[in-house]
């Protein structure tokens, strides 16, 4: 294998696993959001409810944080639709941290989209773009536009899984 085959297949490991682990395990209901903002509007009529105002919404161990926090429900299914965090969009999940104008999550597909200048970051690597796609059940993402990566080989032991047995030799 080249070398420049190897580093493809390095930068495609790399974005997948940064991009995916930021949102990794968030889908489990028993774990509580916690929100706090300035405003609250709920919008019973239209299923639709507006955090504005230095808003920080809480799960386990990320935090979200942005300037505007709007929920979709769909009344019907009972379920949320799609969660719209706009204005200095800042998602942080142990080392990592995605930044972006906007993100949508739309939560039947399991799809995150980052625009607005989004970066992701963990530690020195950096993956930047137009707009950065997220698909959680396909463990796949998509970045467009523009595309800048950071990468940093020795740091890169840390984004994968450390195994729990002993390693054949």
């Amino acid at each position: 294998m080249t070398n420049k085959i190897k580093k493809r297949k390095w930068l495609a490991i790399l974005v997948g696993i940064l991009l995916c682990l930021i949102f990794q395990g968030q889908s489990s209901g028993n774990i509580p959001i916690q929100i706090n903002s300035e405003r609250l509007e709920v919008d019973n009529l239209n299923n639709h409810v507006i955090f504005e105002g230095n808003v920080e919404a809480v799960r386990g161990d990320m935090i979200i944080n942005s300037e505007r926090l709007e929920v979709f429900n769909n009344q019907k299914e009972r379920k949320i639709e799609k969660i719209l965090a706009s204005g200095k969009v800042r998602i942080k999940q142990g080392k990592r941290l995605a930044k972006a104008e906007q993100a949508i999550y739309y939560t039947q597909e399991g799809k995150i989209i980052l625009s607005g200048q989004p970066e992701v970051m963990e530690e020195d690597n950096i993956i930047s773009g137009r707009e950065i796609t997220i698909l959680l059940q396909e463990n796949k993402s998509v970045v467009k536009g523009n595309v800048k990566v950071v990468f940093y080989p020795n740091q890169s032991r840390d984004l994968f899984p450390k195994a729990t047995g002993k390693a054949k030799e």
